[in-house]
């Protein structure tokens, strides 16, 4: 499968500025107004990831599904990524654009100078594109605070993340994280199998069921003294 890891690859003009804000900003509502609103946010259930786009001004909702495989945080890049490209596809040009994100890992991640991800350099040149013409904000909004935006993002993801993706899996490459948990799980099965067929140990059996990780990673944290006693 393809990956999401890519070789850095740096942008250090933004077209676009980026603010988290304080909660206390937002006490009387979206403390940023712009001729353009929206708001983005990710999903993920067990039937899979899903991204959801809102637009205040003009009123726009758009649920979308990213398949079994895209990360919380794919997620949410890119319903910021499909953001951007819908507030492109209506024309806007020469307005003032805010999208808002619960994400502050998303947000820093396209604030960074530095891009190791695929999907986040999609993003950040889809920003480029939307902030050369129009005055471009992304800020952070407070998740689950009742925020009608933000809740309407959240509904619209969740029910991207219940649909079944149109296209070929994955939607966009495997991330490093998803990657690891692959192998730990591979890891795991093939420690348990060897442990079942160990012969005798019957005792042990009863009481040891298979590798902790807990302990496993204590072991690890341990140095070579104290794990001989």
């Amino acid at each position: 499968m393809p990956t999401d890891v890519m070789l850095p690859k740096y942008s250090f003009k933004k077209n676009f500025e980026i603010r988290i804000l304080d909660r206390e900003e937002w006490n009387n509502g979206p403390p940023i107004t712009a001729q353009n609103m929206w708001y983005t946010d990710g999903s993920r259930i067990e039937q899979g990831a899903g991204a959801g786009i809102y637009g205040v001004r003009p009123e726009t909702k758009i649920p979308l599904s990213l398949g079994r495989y895209a990360t919380v945080f794919q997620s949410e890049v890119a319903a910021i990524q499909g953001c951007a490209r819908e507030i492109i596809g209506q024309g806007a040009a020469s307005q003032s654009t805010v999208i808002y994100s619960d994400s502050q890992a998303a947000l820093k991640a396209i604030g960074s100078m530095q891009v190791c991800s695929r999907l986040v350099w999609d993003c950040v040149k889809a920003l480029q594109e939307l902030g050369s013409r129009n005055k471009l904000t992304l800020a952070w909004v407070p998740g689950h605070k009742g925020h009608k935006g933000n809740e309407e993002a959240d509904r619209l993801a969740r029910e991207g993340a219940g649909r079944a993706l149109i296209g070929p899996e994955p939607f966009c490459g495997i991330a490093k994280t998803h990657v690891r948990a692959s192998i730990d799980e591979w890891m795991d099965g093939k420690s348990r199998e060897w442990w079942r067929k160990l012969p005798q140990q019957r005792q042990a059996k009863m009481f040891i069921k298979g590798r902790s990780a807990r302990l496993t990673d204590d072991l690890l944290g341990q140095n070579r003294k104290a794990i001989n006693g």
